[in-house]
C-alpha cells in the first residue's frame, strides 16, 4: 500500500513540477492518480470486508501523500466524501477507522455546514467502537464547533479514548479557546481519573501545554484557572508541577517575597498567596533535609502575626463585595501558613493565640473565615479545653462587654444639692468661728473646729462624686443575623471536627443559650440551615437527644426552603445510619409524625413499608420507624433534583449497610433509575448505577432481596399507564439487568473466588415463581415477558428434582397457552430443561459403568478378599430412605406448596420416581460437572451496570439514529458518477493541512 501510494503520488508531483502552466488552477491531476481514485471509489462497497478495508486504507494514504497545499477537483472531492461517508456506516470498525482517516483532509473548518465535520461529531458521540472514536479524535480539525465534542470524550467509558482526548486537546486546542469552567472541569477530570494512563496524559501533556501557553508563568496559569472556585484542583496541579522541579530551583524562582520572606501587602493577590502557601506546604512535607530552603520562604512567626493582623484590619475599610471575597481568600491562605510555623517558643505561641482570638471575635471577620481560624486554634488545646474556650468565645461574641454612663435621677440630684448647700453654710459658720477662736487664742476649740471643717469637706466631696455620671461595664446581647450565623458556624465547625463522645456542660449550654433551638424560628434561611445542622450534630453525640429533636428535623424536612430541607434530610439519614431504626422506638410517644399523602397510592405504599419494617424488626419501634422510612422514601418522587438525589443516596446507603432491608425500597430505586424523566440527572444515574452491583454482589442475602423485588418491579412496568413515563422503559432490558444482579456467578466473581458456580438459588426460585405466574394468568400480556425471562435464567444443572418439576410445569403451561410466539418460547425452555435432564441421566449411566468396572478390577486384584470389600461397599450404599432425604435436600427452597395446585400431583410423582434411582446417583452428581451445560452467559455487554437502555429515550435506538442522520448529511452529493477519461477543468478545492493544524475560531 505504501509503495503504490508513494509511486502514484511521486508521479503526480513530478508532473506538477514539470508543468509549464502559469496558473496553478489550470493544472490537471495525473491521469494515473485520477484512475486510481475512480477505481477505488467504484469498488468501495464490495461485499468482502478486506476489499473495503484496503480501499479506505489506500485512499487515506493517497490523500496524505499528496502533500501540503494539494488541491483536488470539486467533483472528485464530492465523490470521495460521499463514498467514504457510506463507509462510515460500515459494520466493520476497522473499515470505519480508515474511512475516517480518508476523510481527514476533506474537512473544512471555515465552513460551518461542513458535512464531514458534522459526521465526525455525530460518530464521536455515537459510534460503539472505541477505535473509531480514537481515530476521529486524532483526525478532527480543531475549531470552535468541534471543541465541545472533544471535551465530552474526556469522560468516555474507555480509558484509551479519554487519554487520546486529553492528548488531542493539549496538542491542538489552545488554552484561550476554553472557558474557565471548561478548564477546571477538564483538569479535575483528568487528574482524578481512575486510569493511570489518563492521569499521566493530563499531567504530562495537558498541564505542560497550558504552562507553555502561559510562557512558563505559574501565577498566570493560576489566574486563568480561578483558584478561588477550584482550590483542590489547583492544589493537585501545583503539586504535579512542583514534583517536576528541584526544591532549590522552586525557591529561587519565587522572587516576589521581600527580605522578611513575606509578600508586600500591596502586592498580595489570590494567586501568589495561594502559590506561597502550597510551596511552603510542599517543602515542609518534603522532610527536614529541606529546612534551609523552607526558612527562605517562611517568615518569622511574630512578624507574620503582625503582618496578618494589619492585612485583616483592611477588611473594615473595604466596601466592594468582590474585593472583600478576594481578601477573605487571601487571609485563608495566610492563616494556613501558620500550620508550618515553629510554635515551640512561648512568644510565638502567645502571639498566634492573640491573633487568632482577635480574628475570631472581630466583627470584620465573617463566617467564611471561621473554619481556617478554628483549625489554627485546634492544635493549641485539648478537646475539652477547646470546647470550653469556644463556649467562652461565643459568649463574648454574642454578649460583648460594653461601658456605659449612668446618670442619677432628678430627685436624688436635688437632695444632693440640698445637702451640699447645707454643708456649705456650715463650713462658712465654722470658718468664721475658727478665726474668732484663733484671735482669742482658744486653741483647743480651734482644733475641734478645724476637724469639723475637714469632715464637712470630705462629706461634700463624696456628695459631689455621687452627683457625677458613672461608667459601668455591662453585657449586651447581639441578635443581628451576621452574629448569629457566625456563632452557629463556629458551633458546627467544632462539632464536626472534634471527636466528642459525651455531652459536656459547656456543649449543653451552647445548645440551650446560643440560639440553636431558637434559631429554627429565625426568618433568615441561612440561620435556620445552620441550626438544623447543629441539631443533627448534637444528636450524634447523645442518643437521648434523637427523640427530643426528631420532630423538629422532620418538620424542617417537609416545610422549609430547599436548602434547609436538604440539610434536614441529610441529618435524618445520618441518624438512621449511625443508630439504626431502634433509635426511633419512642417517636410516636413523644410526638406525632405527620406524612403528606397526596393520593391513595402513597397511603398504600406507606402501609406496606410500615408492615415491612414491622416484619423485619422489633414491634416496639416498627410503627414510628415505618413512618420515618416512608417520609424519606416519599422524597424519591420529589420534583427537586437535589432532594431526590439526597433521598436516593441515603436510602442506598441504608440498604447497603443493612440498616434497612426492604424489597419495596429497592424496587422504588430501580424504577427511579430507569425512569426516562431523570435520564438527564447525571448525579442520580451515577449514584444508583454504582449502588446496584455493590448491593447485589455484597452477599447472597442481598441477592434474595433483589429476587423479592424482581416480579413486583417488572409488573409495575408492564402495567404502567400509557401516560406514565414508566411505560417507555424497556422491560426486557430491566429484566436482564435484574437477572445479572441475581446471578450467583457474578457474586462469586465479585468476591474474587474464581470458581465456577452452578448453584443459582435466586434463578431457581424465580423460575418457579414465573411458572406459577404464567399458570395463574396464562392469557395475560405479561406471559410473553415471563417466558423470555425463563430462557435467560441459569438453572442449576445439578438439581434434577427442580428440573423435573419445572418440566412438569411446562407441560401444564403448554395446555394453557395459545399464543404462537409464547408457545415457541415455551418450547425453547422445555428443550433446555430436557437437555439438562438428559445430560444428568447420561452422567448417572456413565458413573454406573465406571463403578462397575472399578468393582470388577478390585475383585480381580484382591481375589478372595474382594468379597469382603464388595460387601463393605454394599453396606456403605445409602438406603432408599436416605436417598429420599438427600433428594429432598437437593430441592432446596422448592416446596410443593410453592407450586401451582394443578401440578402438585405431578411433582409428587416425579419426586417418588427420583427416589427409586440407583444408589450411584450421588457419585453421578459429582461427575456432572465435566459434561453438563456451561453456565449461561449474559446477553448484556460490559456496560450492563452503566446507564440503562430505555426504549425510545436512551441507547436503544442510537444505531438507527446514527444511520439516519449520517444519510441526511450526505444528501447533497452528485447524482451521477464522473465520466471516465480526462477530467474536465473544474474548480479546485484545497485539502486540509496535515501538519500542525491551527485552531479555527
Amino acid at each position: 500500500m505504501d509503495f503504490i501510494s508513494k509511486t502514484v503520488s511521486d508521479m503526480a508531483r513530478k508532473k506538477k513540477m514539470e508543468s509549464t502552466s502559469e496558473s496553478e488552477d489550470d493544472e490537471e491531476m495525473h491521469p494515473l492518480l485520477l484512475k486510481v481514485f475512480h477505481f477505488l471509489l467504484n469498488v468501495h462497497s464490495a461485499e468482502a470486508k478486506a476489499i473495503r478495508f484496503r480501499v479506505c486504507q489506500l485512499l487515506s494514504k493517497l490523500l496524505h501523500d499528496l502533500g501540503e497545499g494539494a488541491q483536488i477537483d470539486d467533483e472528485l472531492y464530492d465523490r470521495i466524501y460521499k463514498c467514504m461517508g457510506e463507509r462510515l456506516r460500515d459494520k466493520s470498525s476497522q473499515v470505519r477507522v480508515h474511512a475516517v482517516l480518508a476523510l481527514t483532509r476533506l474537512q473544512d473548518p471555515t465552513d460551518e455546514s461542513c458535512a464531514i465535520i458534522k459526521a465526525f461529531i455525530l460518530l464521536l458521540a455515537r459510534d460503539p467502537s472505541d477505535d473509531v472514536r480514537r481515530a476521529i479524535l486524532s483526525c478532527i480539525v480543531p475549531c470552535k464547533a468541534t471543541l465541545p465534542s472533544v471535551l465530552t470524550r474526556t469522560r468516555d467509558v474507555k480509558d484509551k479514548v479519554r487519554r487520546t482526548a486529553f492528548v488531542v486537546i493539549a496538542d491542538k486546542f489552545p488554552l484561550k479557546a476554553m472557558s474557565i469552567d471548561q478548564r477546571i472541569k477538564l483538569l479535575n477530570d483528568g487528574l482524578n481519573d481512575r486510569s493511570d494512563l489518563v492521569k499521566v496524559a493530563c499531567s504530562n501533556k495537558l498541564l505542560q501545554s497550558w504552562l507553555i501557553d502561559c510562557e512558563g508563568n505559574v501565577l498566570d496559569l493560576l489566574a486563568r484557572l480561578d483558584v478561588q472556585s477550584s482550590v483542590k484542583t489547583c492544589e493537585t496541579a501545583l503539586n504535579i508541577l512542583f514534583k517536576k522541579s528541584e526544591i532549590g530551583e522552586l525557591v529561587q524562582r519565587f522572587d516576589i517575597i521581600n527580605d522578611k520572606a513575606m509578600i508586600d501587602e500591596d502586592k498580595l493577590t489570590c494567586e501568589n498567596s495561594f502559590y506561597w502557601r502550597n510551596l511552603m506546604q510542599f517543602i515542609y512535607t518534603a522532610g527536614h533535609e529541606y529546612d534551609e530552603q523552607l526558612d527562605k520562604v517562611r517568615p518569622n512567626c511574630v512578624e507574620f502575626c503582625s503582618y496578618v493582623k494589619s492585612y485583616a484590619a483592611l477588611l473594615s475599610e473595604c466596601k466592594d463585595v468582590d474585593k472583600i471575597l478576594d481578601m477573605e481568600f487571601i487571609i485563608q491562605q495566610l492563616l494556613q501558613i501558620i500550620f508550618y510555623m515553629d510554635l515551640s517558643d512561648q512568644v510565638s505561641r502567645k502571639q498566634t493565640e492573640k491573633l487568632v482570638h482577635g480574628l475570631l471575635v472581630s466583627d470584620n471577620v465573617g463566617p467564611a473565615l471561621v473554619t481556617p481560624v478554628l483549625k489554627c486554634m485546634q492544635n493549641m488545646y485539648t478537646d475539652i479545653e477547646f470546647i470550653n474556650y469556644i463556649a467562652e468565645t461565643i459568649s463574648e461574641i454574642r454578649e460583648p462587654i460594653t461601658t456605659i454612663e449612668t446618670q442619677i435621677n432628678v430627685e436624688a440630684q436635688r437632695n444632693i444639692d440640698k445637702k451640699i448647700a447645707g454643708i456649705r453654710v456650715k463650713l462658712h459658720e465654722l470658718r468664721d468661728e475658727l478665726s474668732i477662736c484663733i484671735e482669742r487664742q482658744e486653741f483647743e476649740r480651734a482644733a475641734q473646729l478645724k476637724s469639723d471643717i475637714s469632715n464637712l469637706d470630705s462629706e461634700r466631696s463624696s456628695l459631689l462624686e455621687e452627683a457625677e455620671p458613672k461608667l459601668q461595664e455591662v453585657r449586651t446581647q447581639r441578635n443581628d443575623p451576621v452574629i448569629l450565623l457566625k456563632c452557629l458556624t463556629i458551633i458546627n465547625e467544632v462539632l464536626s471536627t472534634l471527636t466528642i463522645k459525651r455531652m459536656t456542660p459547656a456543649l449543653q449550654g451552647l445548645m440551650e443559650s446560643q440560639q440553636i433551638l431558637p434559631g429554627m424560628a429565625n426568618e433568615d434561611a441561612d440561620i435556620r440551615n445552620n441550626a438544623v445542622r447543629a441539631i443533627g450534630l448534637y444528636c450524634l453525640i447523645s442518643k437521648d437527644l434523637v427523640m427530643q429533636n426528631l420532630p423538629i428535623l422532620l418538620q424542617a424536612s417537609q416545610m422549609d426552603t430547599h436548602l434547609v430541607r436538604s440539610t434536614a434530610f441529610k441529618s435524618i439519614f445520618d441518624l438512621v445510619q449511625f443508630y439504626g431504626l431502634e433509635a426511633f422506638s419512642d417517636c410516636s410517644k413523644d410526638a406525632n409524625l405527620h406524612i403528606n399523602t397526596p393520593n391513595d397510592k402513597s397511603c398504600e405504599e406507606r402501609t406496606e413499608l410500615q408492615n415491612g419494617v414491622e416484619r423485619e424488626g422489633s414491634t416496639v419501634w416498627s410503627e414510628s420507624a415505618g413512618k420515618v422510612i416512608t417520609i424519606l422514601s416519599s422524597t424519591l418522587d420529589n420534583e427537586n433534583s437535589e432532594l431526590r438525589n439526597i433521598a436516593a443516596e441515603g436510602l442506598a446507603k441504608l440498604l447497603l449497610s443493612g440498616r434497612v432491608v426492604s424489597s419495596k425500597l429497592l424496587s422504588h430505586l430501580l424504577l427511579l433509575w430507569y425512569n426516562p424523566l431523570v435520564e438527564d440527572d447525571e448525579v442520580l444515574i451515577r449514584t444508583l448505577g454504582d449502588f446496584f452491583p455493590l448491593f447485589a454482589f455484597a452477599n447472597s442475602a442481598n441477592q434474595e432481596v433483589v429476587e423479592e423485588a424482581f416480579v413486583p418491579t417488572l409488573r409495575t412496568v408492564l402495567h404502567a399507564p400509557l401516560t406514565s413515563p414508566l411505560a417507555e422503559i424497556d422491560e426486557m432490558n430491566l429484566a436482564n439487568f435484574l437477572i445479572e444482579l441475581m446471578d450467583a456467578q457474578n457474586l462469586s466473581d465479585n468476591q474474587l473466588e474464581n470458581s465456577l458456580v452452578k448453584e443459582n438459588p435466586c434463578h431457581d426460585n424465580i423460575a418457579v415463581k414465573l411458572c406459577n405466574e404464567i399458570l395463574s394468568h396464562p392469557d395475560s400480556s405479561d406471559t410473553k415477558l415471563w417466558l423470555k425471562v425463563l430462557n435467560q435464567l441459569s438453572i442449576n444443572p445439578e438439581n434434577t428434582s427442580l428440573q423435573k418439576n419445572l418440566l412438569a410445569l411446562c407441560e401444564h403451561m403448554a395446555t394453557e397457552i395459545t399464543d404462537k410466539q409464547c408457545c415457541n418460547l415455551l418450547k425453547k425452555f422445555r428443550s433446555t430443561l430436557s437437555v439438562m435432564i438428559d445430560a444428568m441421566k447420561e452422567q448417572m449411566s456413565n458413573s454406573k459403568r465406571t463403578a462397575t468396572n472399578r468393582n470388577k478390577e478390585d475383585q480381580v486384584l484382591v481375589g478372595d478378599g474382594g468379597d469382603n470389600n464388595v460387601q463393605d461397599d454394599h453396606q456403605k450404599q445409602p438406603s432408599t430412605e436416605d436417598l429420599a432425604m438427600e433428594l429432598a435436600d437437593s430441592v432446596g427452597n422448592l416446596s410443593l406448596a410453592s407450586l401451582h395446585p394443578s401440578t402438585v400431583k405431578k411433582t409428587k410423582n416425579n419426586l417418588s420416581q427420583a427416589v427409586t434411582k440407583s444408589a450411584h446417583a450421588k457419585r453421578a452428581k459429582s461427575l456432572l460437572k465435566s459434561t453438563s451445560k456451561p453456565t449461561a452467559t449474559s446477553d448484556l455487554d460490559d456496560n450492563v451496570f452503566a446507564t440503562p437502555v430505555l426504549k425510545g429515550s436512551r441507547l436503544a435506538s442510537d444505531k438507527d439514529e446514527v444511520r439516519v442522520q449520517l444519510e441526511n448529511l450526505f444528501l447533497d452529493g452528485p447524482k451521477t458518477p464522473l465520466a471516465r477519461g480526462k477530467t474536465p477543468k473544474t474548480p479546485k478545492r484545497p485539502l486540509h493541512s496535515i501538519q500542525n493544524p491551527k485552531f479555527t475560531e
